[in-house]
């Protein structure tokens, strides 16, 4: 590929008529998609599915294999796709990234001819398990009032699922999730206030030599304490923030409070001990944990000496 190549890949769509067609896949863009999804509910609003598919772990694939080897994977697909949609009188998008969407009429048998082909495709590739396809999907029935972005969006929740709990190919949107979408609704906000105002805060827990019971450290603990005095134990909101991202901005206002209380310590001649602080999987992907408590063992100047 030359530079003007990548250069003409890289603008990645092109206006084909009133849709944006990517140029990779050949396929709608998530917009264009979302508009045809749209018209096909309007003119015929019958039990219909949509379906998303995302790979899993694609991000490495690129990393380790080169991006030349993973566009030919998303070409190969978005050709099939656009081959389905021919045959079967369906609607498919490129979401961006290796994100697809397609959306149908009700076929239980197409459900799993897609499954399986799109395994067989990705298997060519990648026959590391690390990589495999996973699918969210979503039944429209009649008088549904759900729109393509709502639907889309659930298709994702699914895939998340699939992410957490199972290795199945495929998980559907359900009312237990519609159930955890509306707590996020509504706890999302009262979590943001909530770290605004300072109303996370930490409980240390000692830990003690067990043949004289001497205190030689401790755990921080995180506690929501409310305005109205409430406290609020981390199994009702760890488990939340992890599902959607936002553990590690509570992570890191922990590792400060901690950070802080120690330096309180020293400046006003206690005891120091060592705190042992908790990191999640979540931190780990999504920043540089050992830069981030560099710079707060930095800004407040606790000596980086081994603990007896």
């Amino acid at each position: 590929m030359n530079e003007n190549d990548n250069i003409q890949q890289n603008s990645a769509e092109t206006e084909k008529g009133t849709l944006n067609i990517d140029q990779l896949t050949g396929l709608p863009l998530m917009r264009s998609y979302w508009n045809l999804v749209e018209t096909q509910i309007k003119s015929d609003p019958v039990p219909s599915v949509m379906m998303s598919v995302n790979i899993l772990n694609f991000q490495y694939f690129n990393k380790w294999y080169g991006r030349d080897k993973g566009d030919a994977l998303l070409a190969e697909l978005g050709k099939y796709f656009q081959q389905l949609s021919h045959d079967h009188n369906l609607i498919a998008g490129y979401m961006g990234s290796d994100y697809f969407s397609l959306f149908f009429k009700e076929d239980p048998e197409l459900v799993e001819a897609l499954i399986e082909s799109v395994k067989l495709i990705v298997g060519r590739y990648m026959t590391d398990p690390l990589f495999r396809p996973v699918w969210g999907a979503y039944k429209f029935t009649e008088n549904d009032t759900t729109d393509a972005v709502d639907m889309y969006d659930y298709t994702i929740m699914a895939i998340g699922k699939c992410y957490c709990y199972s290795y199945a190919d495929i998980n559907w949107f359900s009312e237990t999730m519609a159930r955890e979408l509306a707590t996020t609704v509504d706890l999302m906000p009262r979590i943001q206030r909530a770290m605004a105002n300072n109303e996370f805060t930490i409980f240390l827990q000692p830990k003690c030599q067990i043949v004289d019971g001497r205190i030689v450290g401790a755990e921080a603990l995180v506690r929501w304490i409310t305005p109205d005095g409430e406290v609020i134990m981390p199994g009702k909101f760890v488990s939340f923030l992890e599902k959607n991202g936002y553990i590690t901005q509570l992570d890191q206002h922990i590792w400060e409070i901690t950070c802080r209380t120690i330096r309180r310590w020293m400046d006003t001649g206690l005891p120091v001990l060592p705190v042992s602080i908790n990191v999640s999987r979540i931190d780990i992907q999504n920043m540089d944990v050992v830069r981030v408590l560099t710079e707060l063992v930095h800004k407040y100047q606790i000596p980086c000496v081994p603990w007896r």
